[in-house]
């Protein structure tokens, strides 16, 4: 048990891995469970043809607060989608790091050309309030 939500979070992901016999290969969608998504997304357009994009990450870079459109090691993890084989190698943030840090980290090791960066994600989100807004 950990008070870093990134950590917990991460780790359930990683324990769906192991419980499912997720393959490295497979392609895997992490969503934040209290925001809402919006099927006609930049996002899920994507996804919803990874098997012929064949990418190993689908991420929107930066704080929800002022996203970018380059690679750096800070993402969105309220929704982000990255093949197993990089999720496994994510590093369980220590109780002081975001988590955030740690996935954008971890793309380091995806070549970009197999990295799809959206201008938007798709998902109504509330951090720390009832007030949702579109990321």
């Amino acid at each position: 048990k950990q008070n870093n939500k990134g950590y917990n979070e991460l780790q359930h992901v990683l324990d769906c891995i192991d419980k499912y016999d997720i393959q490295d290969n497979d392609f895997i969608v992490k969503m934040t469970g209290r925001y809402i998504l919006t099927d006609n997304s930049e996002f899920m357009n994507v996804i919803k043809n990874i098997h012929i994009t064949n990418y190993s990450c689908v991420i929107r870079y930066g704080p929800y607060f002022k996203p970018v459109t380059y690679k750096i090691d800070y993402c969105i993890t309220g929704l982000i989608g990255m093949s197993c084989i990089y999720v496994k190698q994510i590093e369980k943030p220590t109780e002081c790091e975001c988590v955030e840090w740690k996935w954008g980290k971890v793309t380091k090791l995806i070549d970009d050309k197999k990295i799809c960066i959206v201008n938007t994600l798709g998902i109504n989100i509330c951090p720390g309030t009832n007030d949702y807004f579109m990321v």
